[in-house]
This record gives structure tokens, C-alpha cells and sequence, in this order.
């Protein structure tokens, strides 16, 4: 085949950074719901790390879950969090 001929398929980055957010969130909360922990752990990171390359970053999606840990522990809520 010859390579002049091939078109490429190009995704705008924003568009991919999006998709690969959507796919590390539904596997972390798969993780969290068959309790692999540590599996959740990665997959969230990831979507963290993936969020802070937007150029307007999304809202946690396990900050809820982040804090009904902290109520179990006996954590203050806003512990650990920017002000």
C-alpha cells in the first residue's frame, strides 16, 4: 500500500484526553466495586493525572467517596484539600 495514498486518522488531543478520562473512571469504579483496592488507586490516579493536562480541568469524580472515607476514619472533610 502506499503510504501517499493512506489517510491518517487523527483525533484532537482534548477529544483522546476525554475519552482515555472516561475509560480510567470506569475501570476504577470497577476495581472499587469488586474490591481491588489497589486497583482503584491506579485507575483514579490516572484519571487525575489525565485531568491536569485539560485546559479546564474536570471536577473529581471520587471526591464523594474520598470523603465518606474520611467521615469513617474520623478525618475532617476538608483535610488535605487547597482552600
Amino acid at each position: 500500500m502506499n503510504m501517499a495514498n493512506m489517510q491518517l486518522k487523527t483525533i484532537p488531543a482534548e477529544t483522546r484526553i476525554l475519552q482515555e478520562l472516561e475509560k480510567a473512571q470506569a475501570k476504577a469504579w470497577d476495581a472499587l466495586s469488586r474490591y481491588k483496592c489497589w486497583m482503584f488507586g491506579y485507575h483514579a490516579s490516572q484519571w487525575v493525572l489525565l485531568n491536569r493536562l485539560l485546559p479546564e480541568p474536570k471536577p473529581n469524580p471520587f471526591r464523594a467517596a474520598v470523603q465518606l472515607a474520611r467521615q469513617f476514619a474520623g478525618t475532617p472533610i476538608n483535610q488535605g484539600e487547597p482552600e
